[in-house]
Formats: structure tokens, sequence, C-alpha cells
């Protein structure tokens, strides 16, 4: 069993694209250099905000690679690793006490919410996990409290990695609503033409982008562009295109996460069909220049 890893983008002109798809059994800050440098290469030039679900050697990569880039640990990934091993009983209460802390005006609210939690179920249960609970959000702070200085409607776009667990489902559905492939080929035209499908239909911008990129253009104003964003961003969508060069230089946010647990097999005729795709439609390769 090995594990695919997704990039999704949201561009200068509120558009996503899918950056990439990765294949690793263990993450290490050496994968995803590897990763990282990739998408460099194929003309990424910056990246605002990398939104992740806490993997492990992204922080060291990114640092490395796009060295001014922001990081957001998922927030949703962070309660749900908070509630694993709460009691049914202690669930509702333990929830409304962390709500608290994500849901601050700002981060100094949040960390004496943070504070008053800790206080609160520190010492409840001593001889059992719910310690580890405050302990956890200390430890990651510095990557989940990102979004604190951000505005609402900057926030909901950063705080979740929500896009790609979507996208993962809509993968999903297309194994599971057959229980027979008859070849391995017959599974991967299917999954393969199922995010070729998926793609296609993003083609409107997010509907309230106008005011996040006002936001964004004081945030990052050195960094961001002079020209417009149509002009930054080709904007075309088409399935993989993320294994060619990318269609945008800068990237507002990037989602990475973990996808599922797929046969290696599969995977790697996945990429081998979707490369040999483009490069028949292209006619070359970046490399080939």
């Amino acid at each position: 069993i090995i594990y695919l890893y997704i990039a999704i983008g949201l561009d200068l002109d509120g558009r996503k694209d899918v950056l990439g798809m990765w294949v690793g059994e263990n993450e290490s800050a050496k994968f995803w250099a590897t990763v990282l440098n990739g998408l460099r290469n194929r003309g990424v030039e910056d990246i605002f905000i990398a939104c992740t679900d806490n993997l492990n050697g992204f922080d060291t990569a990114i640092h490395a690679v796009f060295p001014e880039t922001e990081i957001q640990n998922c927030m949703i990934h962070q309660l749900r690793n908070s509630s694993k091993y709460v009691s049914y009983k202690d669930l509702k209460a333990l929830t409304s006490d962390l709500k608290a802390v994500y849901a601050a005006v700002d981060e100094q609210a949040a960390l004496d919410a943070l504070e008053t939690f800790a206080q609160n179920w520190d010492n409840k249960y001593p001889k059992i996990k719910y310690p580890k609970i405050a302990k956890s959000w200390q430890e990651n702070w510095t990557n989940l409290s990102t979004y604190f200085k951000y505005p609402p409607q900057v926030r909901r776009l950063i705080y979740t990695t929500n896009t790609i667990e979507g996208f993962n489902r809509q993968l999903r559905k297309v194994t599971k609503s057959k229980s027979v492939f008859p070849t391995d080929d017959s599974l991967l035209k299917m999954l393969y033409l199922a995010m070729m499908d998926i793609t296609k239909k993003w083609t409107g911008r997010r509907q309230d982008w106008s005011r996040i990129h006002a936001q964004l253009s004081i945030y990052f104003a050195e960094r961001m562009p002079i020209n417009t964003a149509a002009e930054e961003c080709q904007g075309y969508m088409n399935g993989f295109a993320a294994l060619d060069i990318p269609p945008c230089r800068r990237y507002v946010v990037v989602k990475v996460t973990a996808g599922f647990a797929v046969c290696r097999l599969i995977l790697k005729l996945l990429l081998f069909y979707s490369c040999l795709d483009f490069t028949q439609n292209l006619g070359e390769t970046p490399f080939d220049t």
C-alpha cells in the first residue's frame, strides 16, 4: 500500500488548478523538497500561503524552496486528531472549549482560550490522553495561528484542506460504482477520465474572490505582480495540466494533502497515461527544449 499526494492551487484569478499528483510511501523533507522543486522547475515562482494537514517534513522543504511562503495547518484535521481519544460523554464539552480557540477574533484571544482549555482539561484526566490535546495545539501553534491575522473571507479560504478532500471523494465514487473490473487498464482509464471530467467543471472563479484579492493585495503587496491576474494566469483547465508547465507563475493558496491508499501498479500506469496524453497534445515535453 502506498499513498497518493495531491496539490491544488488557487491562482491570482481565483481559479483552481490541479498542480500535480505524487506517489510516496514515507513523508519526509526530502520527498517534499523533490515535489516543490518540481513545481518551481515547471514555472511556479511564488506561493503566498500553503495549507496542509501537518505533513511530515513539509515545513522544512517549503521554506527551502519558497522561503516567504506562509503555512496554515488544516484546522479540521487538528480537531479530528484532538477528539480521536475523547470519550463520547466529554466530546461535546471539549469541542465547545476548542471552538473558543479556533473561532477567536484574533490570536491573543485564541491564546487566552487555549490556556483556559489547558487548565480545564489537562488535570481532569491525568492518566489518559486528554492532556496531550493542549500540548498538540501548543506545539503546532505557529502553523495553526497563521489565519488569525486575516479577515473572515481569507480565513474561510485557508483554514482547511477540504477542497482536496472533496476531490478525493469524487474519485472514490468512480471506483465504488463498480465492484468488478476485467483488467487493471479498465480501472485506470476510469480514474483518468474521472479526473479529466472533474477538472473540466472548474470553469468559474471563487464567488468572493474580488474581496479576497483586495485583502491579499495589501498583505502581499511587494510580491503581487504589477500586471493583471488575467495576464499573469492563462487560466486554462485541462485535467492534468500541471504535468506540463502550470498556467500560472504565482499561486495565492496551494493546498497539499495525502490522498488515499491505492495499488502501486495502478498509480504508475495512471501517471504514464497522463504524461503520454500531454506529450501527444503538445508535440514536445518541457525537457525537449
